[in-house]
C-alpha cells in the first residue's frame, strides 16, 4: 500500500522512589500486597506524564492505554486513580462482564471505547490482542496513541494457560536435545516428558527466572513476550496512525538504574533488540516489524525520582 509507515517512539521511564532510593519493580513481585502498592505508587508518579501524554494528542482525540497483567491488577491501578482529582472521573479498567462499579468496562464492548466518556483505559496485557481493532468514531485510525507497560510481559504466578503457551514455545528446543541425544520411540517420549515438567517446576518456583535462562531459550522467550507487546502495540497502528510506547516496570531494564550495561541477560528490552537486529536484513520481518525495530533502536530513556 501507498500508506506511509507509521512513527513509533519508544521510551524507558522507570520510577525510582525518592525515599526509599530504590527503583519499583512490579515483575517478580509475588506479595500481591507490594505489588498493588507499588502500581499505585506508579500512578501517583507519572499522573502528571499522563496528562502531559493526553495533551500530546488533543488534536487528534488519541486516548492512552494503561497495560497490566491481570483484572485484579487494574482493580489496583483504579485504586490510585479514584483519588484524583483530575483522573477520578477521566478512566475506565477493563472487566471480564460484569460492571458493578462506574469505573468498570466490559471486555464485550471494548471495540466501542471510543463512546466511553474516558480518556484511559487500563487493561490486563492477554485481554486485548490482535483481533480487536479499537477506533476513533467514524474512523478506521487507532482510537489510543500511547500505551504504558505497567508490567514486564512474563509469567502470571499461577497462571497454567500462560505456562502452558511459554512451555509449548519451548518444544522446538527440547526436540532438538531429543534429537541429539539420538532418542526414539518411549525414550524420546519420556526425556520430553521430563523436560517439561523440569521446565514447569522452574516457572512455578521461580516466576522471574529471565537471568538464569540458557541463551536459546531466552531467545524463545524474547520471541514470545516481544509478540505480546507487539500485538498490543498493534491496538495503536491501525490506519497507520503513529504511536507512543512507554515502558514503565523498572524490571525491562534494571541495570542502567545502577550505571551498569544492560545486556540481553539482564533486559528484555536488550533482549528483544538483539533478536529483532538479528532478523533486520529480512524483507518479512522489515516489512512486519520495521518501524518498532528503528525506534527500539533509538530508545529514549529517563528516571522519573517520586
Amino acid at each position: 500500500s501507498n500508506q506511509p509507515l507509521p512513527k513509533i517512539e519508544q521510551f524507558y521511564l522507570p520510577v525510582v522512589d525518592k525515599e526509599e532510593g530504590k527503583p519499583v519493580f512490579i515483575s517478580g513481585t509475588n506479595d500481591k500486597k507490594s505489588k498493588n502498592f507499588n502500581l499505585q505508587k506508579l500512578i501517583n508518579a507519572l499522573k502528571s506524564t499522563l496528562q502531559r501524554e493526553l495533551k500530546y494528542w488533543e488534536e487528534e482525540s488519541r486516548r492512552l492505554l494503561i497495560v497490566v497483567n491481570s483484572y485484579e491488577d487494574t482493580e489496583a491501578v483504579a485504586e490510585a486513580l479514584r483519588q484524583d482529582m483530575y483522573w477520578k472521573d477521566k478512566f475506565r479498567i477493563l472487566t471480564k462482564d460484569k460492571q458493578t462499579q462506574p469505573y468498570h468496562y466490559p471486555k464485550s464492548l471494548v471495540e466501542k471505547f471510543a463512546y466511553a466518556d474516558a480518556a484511559l483505559l487500563v487493561a490486563p496485557l492477554s485481554a486485548i490482542g490482535r483481533s480487536y481493532n479499537i477506533l476513533q468514531p467514524h474512523k478506521s485510525e487507532s482510537l489510543f496513541g500511547s500505551v504504558f507497560f505497567f508490567i514486564r510481559p512474563y509469567i502470571v504466578p499461577g497462571d497454567m494457560n500462560y505456562m502452558i503457551q511459554i512451555l509449548h514455545s519451548f518444544l522446538p528446543s527440547f526436540l532438538q536435545r531429543i534429537d541429539d541425544k539420538r532418542l526414539q520411540y518411549g525414550k524420546a517420549m519420556g526425556e520430553l516428558k521430563r523436560m517439561s515438567i523440569a521446565k514447569l517446576e522452574q516457572m512455578i518456583r521461580e516466576p522471574d527466572f529471565w537471568k538464569i535462562l540458557e541463551d536459546k531459550e531466552r531467545e524463545i522467550l524474547s520471541w514470545f513476550t516481544f509478540i505480546q507487546v507487539w500485538q498490543m502495540t498493534g491496538r495503536l497502528l491501525r490506519g497507520g496512525t503513529n504511536a507512543r510506547i512507554f515502558y514503565v516496570d523498572a524490571k525491562f531494564s534494571p541495570n542502567y538504574l545502577k550505571d551498569e550495561m544492560d545486556t540481553p541477560k539482564t533486559s528484555m528490552l536488550e533482549s528483544w533488540k538483539n533478536i529483532l537486529n538479528q532478523q533486520a536484513a529480512d524483507p518479512i520481518i522489515q516489512a512486519l516489524y520495521g518501524p518498532f525495530i528503528d525506534s527500539l533502536n533509538q530508545l529514549q530513556r529517563k528516571i522519573i525520582h517520586y
